[in-house]
């Protein structure tokens, strides 16, 4: 019965010899892929971070603009109103004065003013399609700016989606070594 329990014990190699490949690189390659690979992870975490940073910071500007061109655009429909009432005013003063002329037995020799025609019609579907597009831009400018500003808290998750693409860089890496 003895011989039967020696030839178990020596199918299993001894504790003192190694399995791999012999060579005694393994662990301290892997530590060294696995610090790289940490790295790289870290870098683009960090260029994420300050990507994020920079379409904020564009998103706010944009806003900014928006809002600062749309305060100009109501004061110049507001200067616009002002003035042809002015000219509607000095109009109706024109024609009585001239009524006035006339009626004294004077004569008058230049033609009577015309009121400006304003702009047409295909003028002002273009403005205000303009006006539109611009609205639709802002809008969603700050709809990307709120986003982002409530997207930081998942910044690993997003970033760990990427280094799956970057454990892929790592394996050809390791094809050419």
């Amino acid at each position: 019965g003895g011989g039967g329990a020696g030839a178990a014990g020596a199918a299993l190699p001894p504790s003192n010899v190694s399995i791999g490949n012999g060579n005694g690189n393994g662990p301290p390659q892997q530590d060294e892929r696995e610090l790289k690979r940490q790295r790289r992870k870290q870098s683009n975490r960090e260029s994420a971070r300050r990507s994020r940073l920079r379409k904020q910071a564009e998103c706010e500007e944009l806003g900014s603009r928006v809002g600062g061109l749309t305060e100009d655009n109501e004061k110049l429909l507001g200067d616009v109103k002002r003035l042809l009432e002015q000219c509607t005013a000095l109009s109706t003063e024109n024609t009585k004065l001239r009524v006035s002329v006339t009626a004294a037995g004077g004569t008058i020799d230049t033609p009577p003013p015309q009121m400006p025609a304003g702009p047409t019609e295909e003028e002002k579907a273009a403005a205000a399609q303009m006006g539109a597009k611009a609205a639709a831009e802002a809008m969603e400018a700050a709809k990307k700016a709120a986003a982002l500003a409530a997207g930081d808290s998942d910044d690993d998750e997003d970033d760990d989606g990427k280094d799956v693409k970057d454990d892929d860089a790592d394996d050809e890496d390791d094809d050419s070594k």
